[in-house]
């Protein structure tokens, strides 16, 4: 999946058009039968040794896989993620594992008119288990600060929350791989992939587009 050319619309719409993959048309997916799971690899034995973030039995590391199947044959990528990601974190066999890689490579990179805001993530609940949201896309409301753009990058500060100026949910830091143009005296919407962080950062947001216009202000 690519990213093409960025888009800016007036009121300040900033969005950077996905190039979608040509080996895989939209309207396919109901036809994956690859990816479902065998009988053997429902019945492969769990991981015993290693430490890892969370402990599933066999049925509910399966259940999580098919889960996340259902989901993504259903175009909703970003609730799919979260039961990958509960995968990978885990315990579960390698080759599970594997399947359950594999079938992010065919997942799309949402835009604004594509995003289904039912499975937004907010972000009270990202930053309890960051981990369990890696790669996964979401849109959060806030203001920006610390607004810097170094040649094809924009980073800034993202005031989560604090876009009606009286809750601050969370400050969380944003990089656009684009230089895009930012009123910091405005609220604005950033469409980002969330990225576990460390300690002075739990989340980070990789941006992939913003909109700010006045009827965030509202």
């Amino acid at each position: 999946m690519l990213l093409g050319v960025c888009v800016i619309a007036f009121g300040l719409l900033i969005q950077f058009k996905v190039i979608a993959n040509p080996f895989y048309p939209r309207g396919t997916r109901q036809k994956l039968s690859e990816f479902s799971l065998s009988s053997e690899e429902r019945m492969a034995p769990m991981e015993t040794g290693g430490s890892y973030h969370y402990i599933l039995t066999r049925t509910q590391a399966v259940d999580a896989y098919d889960r996340a199947l259902s989901l993504f044959t259903g175009y909703r990528d970003e609730a799919a993620r979260v039961n990958i990601n509960r995968i990978l974190e885990s315990n579960a066999p390698e080759g599970l594992k594997n399947r359950a890689r594999n079938l992010t490579l065919y997942m799309e990179i949402p835009g604004f008119d594509s995003f289904r805001r039912g499975d937004n993530i907010v972000y009270t609940e990202a930053i309890k288990d960051p981990l369990l949201y890696r790669d996964v896309h979401v849109i959060w409301q806030g203001m920006a600060t610390n607004i810097v753009t170094s040649g094809t990058v924009t980073t800034f500060d993202f005031l989560v929350g604090y876009d009606t100026r009286r809750t601050l949910e969370g400050i969380v830091p944003v990089t656009f791989g684009q230089a895009v143009s930012i009123n910091n005296e405005r609220p604005l919407e950033v469409l980002g992939r969330i990225i576990p962080g460390g300690t002075d950062a739990p989340i980070v947001l990789a941006g992939v587009a913003i909109h700010q216009s006045a009827r965030l202000e509202n």
